[in-house]
C-alpha cells in the first residue's frame, strides 16, 4: 500500500473546527493549532542494469537506470488562518487554502558507457553519460471553506 489514495486528514472534523493558529512573532510561539500540516506520499521505483566485456588490455562497460513513480502532497489547515502578534499586538493575518497535488516521475533515465585501454604502463579511460527526465503534474486542487462547506477547484490537469 503506497498511501497515494488513502484519506489523509479527517476533513469533517477540520471543517467543523473553529480553532485557528495564533503565533507570537517575538518568540515564534504557536498556540491553538498547527499552522503547517502536510502529508507527502511517494513511491519511487528504480530499475538498474549493467554489463561488462573485459579482455587483457581492454575493458568496456555500459549500463543504465530508470526511475518512475507517483507523488502526492496534501495540505489541510485547521481554521484556514493564522493570527500573528508582535509584542501581544495584532500584526498580521495569514489566510490559507487547502491543496491536494498529485504528480509523477514518468521517466528519469540515465545511460552510460565506459571504455578502458591499457598498453604497457599507460591506461586511457573514456566515458559518455546521457540523462533525461520527464515529470508529469497530474492534478492540483485548491480548496476554500465557506459557510462550513469545502469548495474545491482543479487548477491543473495533465
Amino acid at each position: 500500500m503506497t498511501g497515494i489514495d488513502d484519506k489523509v486528514f479527517d476533513e469533517t472534523a477540520i471543517q467543523a473546527s473553529s480553532v485557528f493558529a495564533i503565533r507570537e512573532q517575538t518568540n515564534n510561539r504557536l498556540v491553538a493549532a498547527w499552522d503547517a500540516p502536510a502529508d507527502h506520499f511517494s513511491v519511487l521505483r528504480t530499475y538498474l542494469g549493467a554489463a561488462s566485456y573485459v579482455t587483457g588490455a581492454h575493458a568496456f562497460k555500459f549500463g543504465g537506470a530508470l526511475s518512475e513513480g507517483p507523488r502526492r502532497t496534501v495540505e489541510q489547515y485547521t481554521g484556514d488562518l493564522t493570527l500573528n502578534y508582535n509584542n501581544n499586538l495584532p500584526s498580521q493575518v495569514t489566510f490559507r487554502t487547502r491543496r491536494d497535488q498529485r504528480e509523477a516521475i514518468k521517466a528519469d533515465v540515465g545511460l552510460y558507457a565506459q571504455d578502458r585501454w591499457t598498453i604497457k604502463r599507460a591506461t586511457v579511460n573514456a566515458g559518455l553519460r546521457f540523462d533525461w527526465a520527464l515529470r508529469v503534474k497530474c492534478s492540483t486542487k485548491i480548496c476554500r471553506r465557506a459557510d462550513g462547506t469545502l469548495h474545491c477547484i482543479p487548477l491543473a490537469s495533465t
